[in-house]
């Protein structure tokens, strides 16, 4: 191995930081790294890293750092070779590592607000039996003639306590206090900490939020991926109450959220070249491959960030790539033009981390699975039987389908903002590509410093040129493959309500053609005894002159002739009418009593088929 592309076992860069201990990438260390990214426990991990090693680049990750043995805003403050171009900061759970984000928030000139905003967890779930705020009115309450919420010196003893721990409310109509207001909304806040308003409350319940923020030294983007895991690991779900205010059954218990995995992300491209994602916790009782599956997108960028056999040997396997044919192996690494991924280094990463391609095109290639299944489940139980309860699964998969469709209408809005942040770049304006002027080192010529990525013209940081083209070509992609999919089936939901109810209506007038089939048939046989009955109580009436007149011979004689002329009637009437159902009927009274006779002889033929079948095969 020529010298230039030996592995270095420690860099003199970090020796200012002894207490952190940095891995190389491009040795066997990368596989205690790798494993570590799959650990439910990892907290956090940086990784710096270069060009190609033909570019004397380089590659080193610390695990779990820990700011009160690290100073931060020295380790941030202090330069960073070309060989070292870009910083990745990871931090898997900010709440409990508040510390670790304010100092990097601080160095980069962050608002306290939005610092705060990243390290506040979300409020608890209310305790069970704790019953809301908003009182009923229940039928009880109409019929008495009492208002919402009243409660009687009766009822007063099984009354929840929270009612009596609110202030009064006024007894006229005068308006209230801002004093009182915010004394009734604190109590309120204090008993229901589900209805706080908390950042990452609106983030759970809104799937499709997203924040754009933008400063003198950073661009910050938050949003919410969407992954496919075991439904053991999706986010818990409300149970609906089984009865409504009015005491009836809920029909509709409001769970319209995607099937999958919620994980909202903070992503952070800075001035100096580091890049900074930041995820919520996934939660207790996660299985191996639900973190595998979340994170997968982390570690694909991750393996192409080290040259070690290891890595590139987990990214030829066929279980780790995503895609295959080579779609896994990014080109921070490679050897080529050294502004592209080298001072190009920070944007494709920040582009690469953004892009959970491999979620979108599994989605695209499974044709909108599972809800296109759903929908093709349903379609073929509505031919077998339509039911009214169809159109309540159908209106669930909607909401879920316009939920997902808005999570990528905001991914696409998010991209909409960075583009047209860059149209207003200096490069942009005066129509010259941007150079990077790098520093070089006064004691050491052949050390250069990274120029950093700041423009005056833009509020927050310039991409690369190969960036913005694949920020651009991410546009198209959301626009033309997820959001049409989307659309398709939302489209296919719209046909599938109106064959449901095509389909009932149907059935209903099948029912009502059914029904008047069996009562005109039960009509004309009534019809049938009705000159029968005529001639039987005309030859039976006790009158002189007709007594012993006639014999017997003559009564059936008489009815033979009356019931001919009700079958010649009925033949007329229903030949003129279109009523004769002759054949349907033989089919029915056919397939109930002689339906033995059709099995038999499918039998039959059967047999004779394997029969010919044999001989030609000998």
């Amino acid at each position: 191995m020529p010298a230039a592309t030996m592995p270095v076992q420690s860099h003199p860069y970090y020796d200012d930081f002894p207490s952190v201990k940095f891995r190389n990438l491009d040795t066997d260390s990368y596989q205690e790294c790798e494993d570590a990214i799959k650990n439910h426990s990892t907290k956090n991990f940086i990784v710096d890293f270069g060009g190609a090693a033909q570019d004397r680049g380089q590659a080193w990750c610390a695990l779990d750092v820990d700011p009160k043995t690290l100073n931060i805003r020295e380790f941030l403050g202090k330069k960073r070779e070309l060989r070292l171009r870009t910083r990745w900061i990871n931090i898997f759970n900010p709440y409990d590592q508040a510390d670790l984000v304010d100092a990097i928030t601080s160095f980069y000139g962050f608002s306290p607000r939005l610092g705060k905003v990243i390290t506040t967890p979300p409020a608890l779930p209310r305790r069970p039996g704790t019953p809301s705020l908003r009182p009923s009115l229940r039928l009880r309450d109409r019929i008495l003639g009492r208002t919402s919420g009243e409660v009687t010196d009766a009822e007063a003893p099984r009354a929840a306590p929270s009612q009596f721990l609110l202030p009064p409310m006024p007894a006229t109509n005068e308006p209230m206090r801002v004093g009182q207001t915010l004394e009734m909304v604190g109590m309120s806040n204090v008993m229901n900490p589900e209805n706080k308003m908390n950042y990452m409350n609106l983030v759970r319940s809104v799937w499709y939020f997203h924040a754009v923020e933008w400063g003198g030294r950073f661009i910050c983007l938050g949003f919410n991926n969407h992954h496919k895991t075991s439904p053991e690991s999706w986010d818990p779900k409300p149970e609906p109450p089984k009865l409504d205010d009015d005491e009836e059954e809920v029909f509709d218990t409001g769970d319209y959220n995607p099937e999958g995995k919620r994980v909202w992300s903070w992503l952070i491209l800075c001035d100096d070249g580091t890049v900074i994602s930041i995820q919520e916790p996934l939660g207790p009782g996660l299985n191996p491959s639900d973190i595998l599956t979340i994170r997968r997108n982390m570690l694909t960028v991750f393996r192409s960030l080290s040259l070690s056999p290891t890595a590139k040997a987990s990214i030829a396997k066929a279980d780790n790539s995503a895609v295959g044919s080579g779609m896994d192996d990014l080109p921070f690494r490679r050897h080529q033009v050294q502004s592209e991924n080298v001072h190009g280094g920070p944007s494709l990463l920040f582009y690469y981390l953004f892009d959970d391609w491999i979620s979108t095109y599994s989605f695209v290639l499974g044709r909108g699975a599972p809800y296109s299944t759903h929908m093709r489940d349903l379609r073929n139980q509505m031919h077998k039987d339509p039911q009214l309860s169809h159109l309540s699964k159908l209106h669930r998969l909607s909401r879920q389908l316009a939920t997902l469709k808005r999570m990528y209408e905001t991914k696409k809005i998010i991209v909409d903002n960075v583009l047209n942040r860059q149209e207003q770049s200096h490069s942009k304006k005066t129509g010259q590509v941007q150079k990077w002027v790098d520093e070089r080192d006064p004691n050491d010529p052949s050390i250069s410093y990274a120029a950093t990525m700041g423009d005056s013209d833009v509020l927050g940081v310039p991409l690369g040129p190969l960036s913005v083209a694949k920020f651009e070509r991410l546009r198209d992609r959301i626009k033309l493959y997820a959001l049409g999919e989307l659309e398709a089936l939302l489209l296919e939901k719209t046909e599938l309500e109106t064959l449901t109810f095509n389909l009932i209506s149907l059935k209903q007038s099948t029912t009502v053609e059914l029904l008047t089939r069996v009562t005109i048939w039960f009509a004309g046989f009534t019809f049938v005894f009705l000159p029968l009955t005529l001639v039987t109580g005309y030859f039976s009436m006790q009158f002189k002159s007709i007594t012993d007149k006639y014999t017997e011979r003559t009564f059936w004689g008489a009815g033979g002739v009356a019931v001919t002329i009700t079958f010649l009637i009925l033949y007329t009437v229903g030949k003129s009418t279109r009523t004769i159902e002759f054949g349907i009927m033989w089919k029915s009274i056919k397939k109930v009593w002689f339906s033995w006779l059709d099995k038999k002889r499918d039998r039959k033929k059967r047999k004779n088929s394997q029969v010919v079948v044999s001989g030609a095969g000998t």
